[in-house]
């Protein structure tokens, strides 16, 4: 890319953003079943990997299975709220705390439209009004 990043990286943070929403979304299952009295063998990473698998082999599949449907829902909705701006709704997601860290540092609205590959307007426009 003309940025000096390549896909692997923007790959990267995905990935990343993706893994945390399946973490959280796991670990509030596990808070929801303890509080059911259930106990289940690992940690978040693990039923991830159990309701990623979905394999009726595994014991673990069989008490979590019925999870699999909210926490899909759960990871989505994580993912959502976090990186996706609605239509009409100004939140404040990670590009604009990006945008914020680099006016902070001395950024023209010229620099940051070229570091989101945009135009100074088009940049100015998508981000003064959320700073």
């Amino acid at each position: 890319m003309k940025d000096g990043t390549s896909c692997s990286d923007e790959d990267q943070i995905r990935a990343a953003a993706l893994q945390a929403a399946r973490r959280i979304a796991s670990t509030r299952i596990t808070n929801r079943l303890t509080a059911a009295g259930m106990t289940l063998r690992g940690d978040a990473e693990d039923i991830t990997t159990v309701l990623l698998a979905a394999d009726p082999a595994d014991p673990q599949w069989g008490a979590l299975s019925p999870y699999r449907l909210d926490w899909s829902l759960d990871v989505l909705s994580l993912i959502s709220n976090a990186l996706v701006e609605r239509r009409r709704e100004r939140i404040r997601t990670p590009d604009v705390d990006a945008v914020a860290a680099a006016i902070n540092a001395g950024a023209t609205w010229k620099q940051i439209g070229e570091a989101v590959g945009s135009t100074p307007a088009v940049a100015h426009g998508r981000y003064r009004q959320r700073l």
